[in-house]
């Protein structure tokens, strides 16, 4: 019985752990954070006495409780250990401790914690390590199978493209009669997903509100490069897509952002007809992303962000702010589409890792 729930635990601590390091939106670590603040060295940093005592406690009363049920790395080490007990009729062999190189191990890894080195103890330290498991190994993997709008354009453009036959060039622009139950199916499902990643936004964005103990006074989007259903004044339906560009129908607001030192602009829209009521979505490229890459360096990059006071998390030379329009020019032909109300001023930019 007692091993039943040692399992169970073991089970409940690791994926709790391991959602934690794959959860790129910050939703889970509301629900979830507990699993992090019982890890060992995490305490020690945070100075959590009750969370360091309690964990030497269970351990000289239980053995290696810690290892096999808190400790992610510890229980990861027990799975691929049983999964390769299986093939094998002897599971194990045991050799004799070693004394001389456990404990001077614990005495450079005490000295490094009395001394700060955080870097250094990442790599003895078991949380840290399987965090840079997770993180490396795993989530790529988890963002690639969590990628649904691409995976819905790619498996459906397959039927347009074997339904609708066009020359090779023009290959890329077949499509799919809404009347159609292929037709019907795709926009259903795109629907979903656009759901899905506003959702994920509101998530991301409550989060950041929290942490920072702000109560934000609205939500503002800036949905782009997807399809609507929508009728004109004339009564006409019609399919708007618009790539590269957000809606701005009459008192819509919505957000153009610059670039990532530039300031962006909150917006209210005027409802030109002429545009299809819509607007850009950003300032937009002046060179493709090879070129910025080719023509902007790391260090000129930080450099620039340190000159206006940006701190950069991610993010790439691609999105270089050089590599992108002024807005002010971009807002000199949008008169006709959208408004003004407001400037938002980058302080924190959050990219994609490079």
């Amino acid at each position: 019985m007692l091993k039943k729930i040692r399992r169970l635990l073991a089970v409940l601590c690791f994926v709790a752990v391991t959602l934690l390091f794959l959860d790129f939106t910050g939703a889970l670590h509301h629900w979830l954070g507990w699993a992090a603040k019982v890890q060992f060295f995490p305490a020690v940093l945070a100075a959590n006495f009750i969370i360091v005592a309690v964990l030497v406690l269970l351990t000289l009363v239980f053995g290696r409780i810690y290892c096999s049920v808190v400790c992610p790395l510890g229980v990861m080490q027990d799975l691929i250990s049983w999964l390769h007990g299986k093939r094998k009729k002897n599971r194990f062999t045991y050799s004799k401790e070693v004394k001389w190189l456990r404990y001077p191990v614990l005495a450079v890894f005490i000295a490094l914690v009395i001394a700060g080195v955080g870097a250094t103890l990442t790599l003895l330290e078991p949380y840290g390590t399987y965090g840079m498991i997770a993180t490396n190994l795993f989530q790529p993997l988890y963002q690639w199978c969590n990628n649904g709008l691409a995976a819905i354009a790619e498996h459906f453009t397959a039927i347009a493209k074997a339904q609708c036959r066009l020359p090779r060039e023009a290959g890329p622009f077949a499509w799919l009669d809404l009347d159609s139950e292929e037709g019907e199916m795709y926009w259903r499902c795109m629907e979903i997903a656009g759901e899905y990643s506003a959702v994920c936004h509101e998530l991301i964005h409550r989060n950041v509100a929290q942490g920072m103990r702000l109560q934000p006074l609205a939500n503002v989007s800036n949905h782009h490069n997807f399809a609507w259903r929508e009728t004109l004044t004339d009564g006409s339906e019609m399919i708007v897509h618009r790539k590269g560009a957000t809606p701005a129908h009459a008192g819509e607001l919505g957000i153009i952002p610059a670039n990532m030192t530039d300031a962006g602009l909150l917006v209210t829209g005027l409802g030109c007809e002429e545009a299809l009521c819509s607007a850009s979505h950003g300032a937009g490229r002046a060179m493709s992303r090879q070129d910025a890459r080719n023509s902007f360096s790391r260090y000129a990059l930080n450099r620039q962000l340190a000159q206006r006071g940006v701190t950069l998390l991610g993010g790439s030379t691609e999105e270089a702010p050089d590599a992108y329009k002024s807005i002010d020019e971009v807002l000199a032909a949008s008169k006709q589409l959208i408004k003004v109300v407001g400037r938002i001023h980058p302080r924190i930019v959050r990219m994609n890792q490079e």
